[in-house]
């Protein structure tokens, strides 16, 4: 599986493989794209190696994403036949409702 097309006829909780991980399709995006999570945990990691609770600068976000310099599993998946085009930039605003961050 590893057309966008070919995931849109996926339902929401069916499994697909991409990347060399196992994935659980979540739904579709209003942009076509499809949402999906791994199948099984990637790795058990701590959230930062710091104790520094801001995702932005933690080990973890250095980890799943890429980052200059560093590899991580980001580069696992385009090393298994991933494309850096199939992937969808998100912009995470994790600031609580009372205004903290």
């Amino acid at each position: 599986m590893n057309t966008q097309k070919e995931l849109l006829t996926l339902a929401a909780g069916e499994q697909f493989l991409y990347g060399g991980q196992t994935w659980i399709k979540l739904d579709d995006d209003e942009n076509g794209g499809t949402l999906a999570i791994t199948a099984e945990i990637v790795e058990d990691r701590a959230f930062d190696n710091d104790n520094n609770n801001n995702w932005s600068k933690s080990t973890a976000r250095r980890y799943l994403n890429p980052c200059e310099g560093e590899r991580g599993f980001f580069d696992q998946l385009l090393d298994n036949g991933a494309k850096l085009e199939d992937f969808i930039e998100i912009v995470s605003d994790l600031t609580a409702d009372n205004g903290q961050r």
